[in-house]
């Protein structure tokens, strides 16, 4: 997800006559800043790496020695 929320991004300067990311998805009812996929994509794959990074290692053997699975 984070990769290809940047690629999006960097297809969109590329092909864009200004050279920029349009963004396009607006809610009316929050007022929310205004973001793209490639944005939204980016975000949830930062998120997932950190919840990740955290889940990984907390788990322990029965062996009670404290070693990762």
């Amino acid at each position: 997800m984070l990769l290809g929320g940047a690629l999006g991004n960097m297809v969109d300067r590329i092909i864009s006559p200004t050279h920029t990311v349009t963004d396009y998805v607006y809610f009316y009812t929050i007022h929310f800043p205004v973001f793209n996929l490639a944005d939204a994509s980016i975000d949830f794959g930062v998120l997932f790496l950190l919840i990740s990074s955290f889940r990984s290692g907390t788990e322990r053997s029965d062996d009670g020695k404290g070693d990762p699975k």
